[in-house]
């Protein structure tokens, strides 16, 4: 089984080389992407002389922000770089702060004895626990305002009667916008949704086959303005691959995520793993091959814990 990685990161190098030598084996390769807005030269350091490992050039790079599309942008960058490498087998998506809770001997069976599986969270709309069932992320243009996660600002167009009732509201950010150059000319279009067809959203980190890569790419390239819509969604990576595979893949074969979250803490983000909670990971870990999130300054000893029962369940799984 060919596994092909692709891991997005702006922050953590160090982390993600030790992410990288974690899941590294035979005839497993990393498509790496370094945000724009970072010096890329701390993650080309730490990547060092490891082979298998394939970086996004400077020309194809992206600037990503949080809730853009820029993530989008940069999955797509390394899913062309992995077709033209000919790659086959699984395709996964990976942050910086994923972690497997599995052994690679494990990882490797798993995708081996579901092959014509694609594992992605996906819920048609509307979305329950979603604001306006997920449909606010396609009904307006969503743009940002700065780099800082949260700084999205949406404008519906000036066809929608929902831009005069809050008319004052809508124009301050108008010339906010211009202010940062940025000329929101979309606006002066109806927004339609209907090219979407079907729209779905979910968890945003999947495992995919590479036919359905490939399938997800030509679909993209038939229909350039599938992905123009996508520019101006909130959060276009939780809704445009999910709602791609609602129009290329039989439904019988879309299961849920391979990766863990626990959002049970409530707030806008998932738990951050500490020491304590490795029980709770070797728990899950029978449902699940990766968790997120993790984070190496905070607490690097629940890293060293699962790098400990990772060794004994490699040499008890082979």
């Amino acid at each position: 089984m060919h596994i092909n990685y692709i891991v997005v990161a702006h922050e953590r190098p160090f982390q993600l080389r030790r992410l990288i030598n974690r899941l590294a084996s035979s005839n497993v390769h990393f498509y790496v992407h370094i945000d724009k807005k970072v010096d890329i030269r701390p993650f080309v350091e730490a990547l060092d002389n490891i082979n298998s490992v394939h970086m996004i050039n400077e020309a194809d790079r992206e600037v990503c922000r949080w809730g853009g599309v820029g993530i989008v942008m940069a999955t797509l960058a390394c899913m062309r770089y992995m077709i033209r490498d000919q790659r086959n087998g699984r395709c996964v998506l990976l942050s910086v702060q994923d972690y497997p809770i599995v052994s690679n001997h494990k990882i490797k069976g798993f995708f081996e004895s579901n092959k014509t599986k694609d594992f992605i969270d996906s819920c048609p709309f509307p979305i329950s626990d979603w604001i306006d069932g997920g449909y606010y992320r396609l009904n307006q243009y969503h743009y940002q305002l700065g780099n800082k996660k949260y700084s999205t600002r949406s404008l519906p167009s000036i066809w929608d009667p929902a831009f005069y009732a809050k008319l004052m509201n809508h124009l301050v950010l108008l010339l906010k916008l211009l202010a940062r150059g940025k000329i929101p000319y979309q606006i002066f279009s109806r927004r339609d949704h209907s090219i979407v067809k079907a729209p779905c959203g979910g968890h945003g980190w999947w495992a995919l086959n590479v036919s359905t890569i490939k399938a997800i790419i030509s679909f993209l390239d038939q229909n350039p303005d599938f992905l123009s819509f996508f520019k101006h969604v909130h959060v276009p990576d939780e809704i445009i691959f999910q709602s791609i595979l609602k129009q290329i893949v039989t439904e019988s074969e879309v299961h849920a995520t391979v990766t863990y979250t626990n959002w049970l803490a409530g707030g806008s983000s998932p738990k951050v793993f500490a020491e304590q909670d490795l029980d709770e990971l070797k728990t899950v870990s029978g449902e699940f091959l990766f968790a997120r999130k993790f984070s190496e300054e905070d607490d690097s000893k629940i890293l060293d814990l699962l790098d400990e029962y990772l060794l004994v369940c490699e040499d008890v799984d082979t």
